[in-house]
């Protein structure tokens, strides 16, 4: 669970004007190193405000990404070209074929 800063400074300036941590602890409901580590880190950081958290791209970079995004944008992307006509000529001849798979299957015939 995530707690505020104001709330974290609260509980950190009561255990700094001489109450015992136990007692503030049970005071709040707060779990057993919970006030130890936001002690901990107010003489790291200064603040007992989380840190930011740095995270790792799980799937791609975002400046990854927008560097193959200017390398290699739509308008210019084969892939992209071929599927951009297959929908435009199904949208148009849809209506010749009595099932989508023969209107694909028409579409792969014309290349």
């Amino acid at each position: 669970m995530s707690y505020d800063k104001k709330y974290r400074e609260r509980v950190l300036a009561l255990v700094d004007s001489g109450k015992k941590q136990e007692e503030v602890r049970a005071m709040f409901g707060l779990g057993v190193n919970t006030i130890t580590k936001w002690k901990k880190l107010r003489a790291e950081t200064g603040s007992a405000a989380d840190k930011p958290l740095r995270r790792k791209w799980r799937k791609i970079d975002p400046e990854k990404l927008q560097s193959d995004v200017n390398e290699y944008p739509d308008d210019f992307n084969p892939i992209e070209q071929v599927w951009a006509n297959l929908k435009t000529f199904i949208k148009n001849y849809m209506r010749h074929f009595s099932a989508l798979s023969f209107a694909i299957y028409h579409f792969f015939q014309l290349l």
